[in-house]
């Protein structure tokens, strides 16, 4: 615990790691067996969080363990110093994935925005493209988007846009956390409590765009049929309907929502992408579309049939 420090009325419990660096406010609980990362500081107590950690931030933005590191109450944190960092009456898009916790936790977010005086555009069950384009062609001062860790069912990525749909750069990320570890969140007057909307025709708004910026010379006399596997993601609200727009034989498969599972396994992927596979070759189509599903986007690749 070399210059860590400890305020009064914290209790750290047995066989804890205090990390050099580490700050403990007043009446924070240490559960046994955490470590608190070296220069962290703790401002509420680490009860079923493995550790304390120094950021928020990682390579997905905040991610963590659903209702063990990412809660409600994280959530609400996380938002009010978000909009902390914007001023009063900005716009800010919110979407999700298609699972049940980032629907339950969008909920907090919402009500954390509002309550800091920022108007919220909810773009309710989106992919990640759509979220982005939907952020930066209105007058949006950023986004919140909610999704399944890739691969892991039980994690959840909180990821923050800036005005142009991009991730938030690192300056914006510290200000974030910089906001979050002093708990200095601004409160809106009653007065000043924002408003909460549901924009119309997202979806097709983002194919005309989209479909406008691409040359589609002899697509339709090319009489292409091609297998789509949408794996119960946010993309088959989106996909079946560019490929029908461009006059494109499309076999769709798993084009649901599926709440229950979010993010398939590897194991799931390989199976799935074999089925794809077969599908191509008893449809004689001349490719496939292949969803390895991130929840909120997916990542595609392209199997030419043999």
């Amino acid at each position: 615990m070399a210059s860590a420090r400890i305020e009064e009325a914290a209790v750290v419990g047995d066989e804890c790691l205090i990390e050099p660096e580490a700050y403990l406010s007043s009446g924070v609980k240490v559960y046994p067996f955490k470590t608190i990362e070296a220069g962290a500081v703790v401002n509420t107590s680490v009860i079923w969080e493995s550790r304390g950690q120094r950021t928020l931030f990682g390579p997905r933005g905040v991610s963590g363990l659903v209702n063990v590191e990412i809660t409600p109450e994280l959530c609400v944190r996380l938002a009010s110093a978000y909009a902390t960092t914007l001023k009063k009456g900005a716009v800010v898009t919110t979407s999700r994935d298609v699972s049940r916790a980032a629907r339950a936790l969008k909920r907090a977010v919402h009500s954390a925005l509002n309550a800091s005086a920022i108007n919220v555009v909810d773009l309710e069950a989106q992919p990640l493209p759509v979220a982005r384009f939907e952020t930066a062609r209105g007058e949006c001062s950023g986004g919140i988007v909610l999704r399944t860790t890739p691969g892991n069912p039980q994690s959840i990525d909180i990821i923050f846009l800036d005005e142009s749909g991009a991730d938030v750069s690192q300056a914006d990320r510290r200000k974030i956390e910089r906001v979050f570890s002093r708990q200095e969140y601004r409160r809106a007057f009653p007065g000043e409590i924002a408003e909460l909307s549901y924009p119309a025709r997202v979806r097709e708004s983002y194919a005309y765009e989209l479909l406008r910026c691409i040359d589609l010379t002899g697509v339709s006399e090319a009489g292409m049929k091609v297998v789509v596997d949408c794996a119960g993601g946010t993309v088959s609200l989106i996909l079946p309907v560019l490929l029908g727009r461009i006059d494109v034989e499309v076999l769709t498969v798993n084009n649901r929502l599926d709440e229950a599972s979010p993010t398939p396994s590897l194991a799931q992927n390989r199976a799935g992408l074999q089925r794809l596979a077969d599908l191509v070759a008893s449809s004689r189509a001349i490719s496939a579309y292949g969803s390895i599903r991130s929840a909120t986007g997916s990542r595609w690749w392209t199997r030419r049939a043999a």
